[in-house]
């Protein structure tokens, strides 16, 4: 027997019935109990009875769900009317218990968002979903056509991203490499413009003279030059006008000029310029003295890596960036890439005994392959070599040959896609060999910063991609 039937003299006692025979009894006592030390002791006791109750009925959570029954209940009578409006507050309002049914009251109120036209409320619940692990592969794929329609693509692709580690090999995936190389293609009155790193100030040729455009391909400085070589990194940039070559700055004002008389400028090199003075070419600064004079060479290329290729003679070394050989002079040729550099992504491809081979920093061979013709690395993406037929196609980063030989012409991979030469005219592949970007060029080259320089119809002509994939 419980302390309720002890005390009061009741054979059952329930959470339902438990205050009526609380006050009974309470009553009953109260009849043979004087004073007033009772009443506060009774009271007291009915307090703490009444709390009981009300915690036990809290914790079992019964309130809630019932509660949140009735709102879903209402809210789907209003939604089978198409009375979205007074559904969509009801479902949002049974959503705050927090119960087990949470999952399928957001399927209701997305259902009534798309129903009701609200994209924007949709797609925020998807995203909330997603990140709770709790979306399907329908819902990434129907808030990622959404961003689509409303040409957010960098939130698509995001989503997408996610939405292929949770549901990998299937249309998510589809739907990302679709839409991945969305592209705009700008075309210039240009005759030429020369790749950089960045493609933000790039040397052009009117079919006169050179000058430097913008990633628009609008001139910032004008064509008065007549040579000109990249910008490097502190902004520094040689131009040669009358035969005297001269540092500018990103301003066009001229910060250096030659008084040693140097015959050619390869490039900047970091804080250097490359230069030829007698037949050589070395280190010089912006003032075109020469800074290592221990440093001359026959030809050399830019440094990356931390090393450049150079040549002395007729064959090739790998030197540090201080001046450290590497490797003896043993390569019959370097293939050098659209930014003047032998390396690019901690690899290059040498020419040893009539043969081209994937090498490392430290000159090691990456693989005992040898491939009939290459072009130099452009990222730490696939590598164009040719066959024996003149066909190319690409290796990976081991040499294993993942694109079979195929193409007229091919320049290596960056920004993950490729320039291929189909027939007579360029496009660019994707790393599964789909042509997603075919406009008949007359040239590509390679991307670099999302965007890459091509010919179309005889002019030159900007490519910008509109999602960076990372």
């Amino acid at each position: 027997m419980t302390y309720a039937q002890r005390y009061y003299g009741v054979s059952a006692v329930g959470k339902g019935n438990f205050l009526t025979y609380f006050t009974e009894g309470w009553r009953f006592k109260m009849s043979s109990v004087k004073g007033k030390k009772w009443i506060v002791t009774a009271a007291l006791l009915a307090v703490i009875g009444l709390g009981w109750y009300l915690s036990v009925r809290a914790a079992s959570g019964v309130d809630n769900r019932n509660e949140q029954a009735e709102l879903v209940r209402q809210a789907d009578i209003f939604a089978g009317k198409e009375l979205y409006v007074r559904a969509v507050p009801l479902y949002t309002r049974a959503l705050s218990f927090g119960t087990e049914a949470v999952p399928q009251i957001e399927t209701k109120l997305q259902q009534a968002y798309l129903a009701q036209g609200d994209t924007d409320s949709y797609v925020e619940l998807v995203e909330k979903r997603c990140a709770g692990g709790r979306a399907s592969e329908e819902e990434y794929l129907q808030a990622a056509d959404i961003y689509l329609s409303q040409n957010d693509l960098e939130e698509a692709m995001a989503l997408l991203k996610k939405g292929m580690t949770a549901f990998p090999g299937g249309a998510i995936g589809e739907l990302y490499e679709d839409n991945r190389y969305g592209y705009s293609m700008r075309v210039t009155r240009v005759a030429e413009i020369v790749p950089t790193a960045g493609n933000s100030l790039m040397p052009a040729f009117d079919g006169n003279k050179w000058g430097y455009v913008n990633g628009g391909g609008r001139f910032v400085l004008p064509a008065v030059y007549d040579t000109a070589v990249p910008f490097n990194s502190g902004g520094f940039a040689v131009v040669s006008m009358d035969g005297t070559y001269y540092t500018i700055l990103q301003t066009g004002e001229k910060y250096g000029v030659d008084e040693t008389h140097v015959t050619d400028v390869y490039g900047m090199n970091n804080a250097y310029i490359i230069a030829q003075h007698n037949g050589k070419y070395g280190y010089y600064t912006q003032d075109f003295i020469c800074a290592l004079p221990e440093l001359q060479f026959d030809q050399m290329t830019l440094n990356s890596c931390g090393v450049f290729a150079a040549r002395n003679g007729d064959k090739w070394a790998v030197i540090r960036e201080g001046g450290e050989a590497v490797t003896d002079y043993i390569y019959e040729d370097v293939a050098v890439n659209s930014l003047n550099q032998a390396f690019a992504g901690n690899q290059a491809m040498v020419k040893i005994d009539g043969l081209w081979y994937l090498i490392d920093v430290e000159g090691n061979k990456v693989c005992e392959t040898g491939f009939a013709d290459a072009k130099a690395p452009e990222s730490f993406h696939y590598i164009a070599v040719a066959d024996g037929n003149g066909k190319w196609g690409f290796i990976d980063r081991s040499g294993r040959l993942v694109i079979d030989y195929q193409y007229n012409d091919a320049k290596s991979f960056s920004d993950h896609l490729a320039a291929v030469k189909v027939v007579d005219t360029w496009g660019y592949i994707s790393e599964r060999n789909e042509l997603v970007i075919a406009e008949s060029l007359d040239n590509a080259v390679p991307f670099h910063n999302y965007s890459a320089q091509a010919v179309f119809l005889g002019e030159a002509a900007i490519i910008t991609l509109e999602y960076k994939a990372e």
